[in-house]
């Protein structure tokens, strides 16, 4: 089960069998070499694992992501002495749709617990992210929730930034969340310092290096109604830092 707020979570059930589609089903993204998904005759989203990742998969989940199936050929493996977790390669999918229900999203960012303060410091692949969190794990004693991607939810009128299990180094991951107080973007090009950063500037850049589902245009609503609250509550900077500086300082300094 994957767990919300309370009273609100994801039941998935896991059954054995070949996954199926039919022609009357409606495709909401296809890619053929990564995952899928399609609008059944009743009203489910229907994931569909990468075809690399073996076995092969699917999910049925129903239009408020309460409740769900994961149907793959799990037996065949089993007796091939594999160890299979149904949602390996597109649980991330999984969890950005559920999340979209609330409003809620999914970041590339790196993310620190700081003695009590949470902060997210967001840029797409090579901007620098694993880095940055390292040289704070290293320099001084913060929690790293996550390297490369965090979750950000809005809940009793602030938001909070939570560690997510999608990492390189597991030493710099972590299950727990924290109140986001601020919220940097990366510039290489900045030097060492740190700037302001303006409120539509900020949210433009969240929605480049956010995971928002837009063919589900209800969710992609919610979730840019909270990058709108965001702005007005997360304080935003840009961020350039040099390796082997005192970049803590220049965070808890912004």
């Amino acid at each position: 089960m994957i767990h919300g707020e309370p009273g609100r979570g994801l039941t998935l059930h896991v059954r054995d069998g070949p996954p199926h589609c039919t022609d009357s089903w409606r495709s909401l993204f296809y890619d053929a070499e990564t995952w899928q998904l399609w609008l059944d005759d009743v009203g489910r989203y229907v994931f569909a694992a990468p075809r690399h990742s073996l076995p092969s998969r699917q999910i049925a989940v129903d239009a408020r992501f309460c409740a769900g199936e994961v149907t793959g050929e799990f037996g065949a493996s089993a007796a091939a002495g594999r160890v299979i977790y149904p949602l390996q390669d597109i649980d991330i999918m999984i969890l950005i749709n559920w999340l979209a229900e609330s409003g809620d999203l999914t970041i590339h960012a790196g993310g620190i617990d700081d003695h009590g303060a949470g902060y997210a410091f967001v840029g797409p692949a090579g901007a620098g992210k694993s880095t940055l969190v390292a040289e704070l794990a290293a320099s001084s004693e913060v929690t790293v929730l996550g390297e490369d991607q965090v979750i950000v939810r809005y809940r009793d009128g602030q938001f909070w930034v939570y560690g997510t299990p999608w990492h390189t180094n597991p030493a710099r991951c972590s299950p727990g969340g924290i109140p986001l107080r601020k919220l940097f973007f990366l510039d290489r090009a900045l030097g060492h310092r740190v700037e302001p950063c303006g409120r539509m500037a900020g949210i433009e850049h969240l929605m480049q290096d956010a995971f928002i589902p837009y063919y589900n245009r209800a969710g992609t609503v919610r979730i840019l109604d909270t990058l709108a609250r965001m702005g007005e509550l997360v304080p935003f900077y840009t961020i350039g830092f040099q390796m082997g500086a005192d970049v803590a300082k220049l965070t808890r300094e912004a």
